[in-house]
């Protein structure tokens, strides 16, 4: 029967279908199920099951380090033996490894992914608002243990493969020819001719007329060229792994094969780094560039990691408001920045950031982002919730006041899994300025 619970318990925490995943939630959720004593009794084998909040409590202290690197929270609820855990996911995403409180040994990984994922597919929806918005975020990285799950929980590395495969396109097309040295023998003498080695052999009548020299030729088969072709050896085979989703292959998988076949007949060189110079044209400086970030990527895609998704979320934001207001008769500001003056102590605020800034004659409107769960909660009441969003509507007054308009409105954008909106306003008795 205890065998029967733990697989059980197992089965219940496989949510990414991995068995290394010791727990997976979508980021921004404080209403996550709890983990009852039978599921921890199974992934914390040997551990004294009389004092069970003991062993919790040793638990988060031998991962609180990691847990506060990717904003998670935890709470242990109840008395032994009914005890549960339970926890809250902030604005990151990412893996974590995580230790047992047993022995300190491994017992799996602790994933959050992005809240507009299915759960299945978990960077999929993530990943093409990076490639329609043609943006690069980099994931931070945490000295720990390997994480077990591997590749499973990797960051979305195939997407910058995607990205050096079109670099790699562009300067596919430059006519980059560089100088190389090649060992050659000649009938005639040359002002290369190595006579050291000449005159080491020419005792031989057969090797009177063989000149050996070193000839600088113009070619292509240099060795920069070499290790981008190794390069996008990598990355096409990151695109043909089974776990790269078919909507980000297929659209470049014609071009890929052109590719291939466009550059055969360059031999790959490893490279770890590209070493990139002043005299490099725009193209190979953005090739090396895309190709230091995904070689960067490989190297510690098994360490644990995390992105900001608030970032993602702005530039999001910013990209649709821009697009639909980008034909009205208005002008549009992204990321304005309102500088401050005069004296300001070393943590003091140096100037103000809305994420956009739509202006007519008559009327300013500050957009910013919040990447907040406000809108998974809206029905219900909380003194947090209420906290929060009285500083955040102090904030786009804040920026509202910066704008001489007789009309003045903010927009403050929270993610939800269902398109609503509100409207209130606010009018200022001592002036004739409206907000809304």
């Amino acid at each position: 029967m205890r065998r029967r619970a733990a697989s059980t318990a197992r089965k219940k925490l496989d949510v990414s279908m991995s068995k290394d995943v010791f727990y997976s939630a979508p980021c921004l959720s404080d209403n996550l199920r709890a983990l009852d004593r039978v599921e921890l009794y199974g992934a914390f084998k040997g551990i004294d099951r009389r004092y069970l909040s003991q062993s919790l409590h040793k638990f988060l202290n031998y991962n609180q380090a990691c847990l506060s690197f990717l904003d998670v929270t935890s709470s242990i609820n109840g008395i032994d033996p009914d005890v549960d855990l339970s926890f809250v996911t902030g604005k990151y995403i990412g893996a974590i490894p995580l230790r047992s409180p047993a022995n300190g040994k491994q017992i799996g990984d602790f994933l959050v992914y992005p809240r507009f994922s299915d759960g299945q597919s978990l960077f999929a929806q993530m990943t093409s608002i990076l490639m329609m918005l043609n943006e690069h975020i980099e994931p931070e990285y945490m000295v720990s243990l390997p994480l077990a799950s591997g590749g499973v929980v990797r960051p979305p590395h195939y997407y910058d493969a995607v990205k050096y495969c079109y670099a790699y396109q562009t300067a596919a097309k430059e006519n980059w020819l560089k100088f190389r040295s090649d060992e050659r023998v000649h009938p005639y003498p040359k002002s290369s001719t190595n006579w050291q080695r000449y005159v080491e052999k020419e005792h031989d009548p057969q090797n009177k007329l063989v000149f050996p020299s070193k000839d600088n030729i113009l070619s292509d088969q240099h060795r920069e060229w070499r290790q981008a072709r190794f390069v996008f050896e990598r990355a096409v085979h990151v695109l043909e792994q089974p776990t790269t989703l078919m909507s980000v292959r297929f659209p470049v998988k014609d071009m890929v094969k052109a590719l291939s076949i466009k550059t055969q007949h360059i031999a790959p060189f490893a490279v770890e780094q590209f070493v990139i110079h002043a005299s490099d044209p725009p193209s190979i400086k953005k090739l090396k560039e895309q190709g230091n970030i995904f070689l960067f990527r490989t190297s510690k895609e098994t360490s644990a990691w995390r992105i900001d998704i608030a970032e993602l979320f702005e530039k999001y934001v910013q990209h649709m408001v821009g697009s639909i207001v980008r034909e009205l008769p208005v002008r549009f500001y992204a990321n304005p920045r309102f500088s401050s003056r005069g004296y300001l102590p070393n943590w003091g605020l140096r100037y103000l950031e809305p994420d956009a800034l739509i202006e007519t004659p008559d009327l300013s409107i500050a957009v910013d982002a919040k990447y907040k769960a406000h809108f998974y909660s809206r029905y219900q009441t909380s003194l947090t919730l209420r906290e929060t969003h009285r500083e955040d509507l102090h904030q786009i007054l804040a920026y509202c006041a910066f704008s001489s308009a007789k009309d003045k409105a903010g927009m403050l954008f929270y993610p939800a899994d269902k398109y609503s909106s509100q409207s209130f306003y606010y009018r200022a008795p001592l002036k004739t300025s409206n907000f809304l």
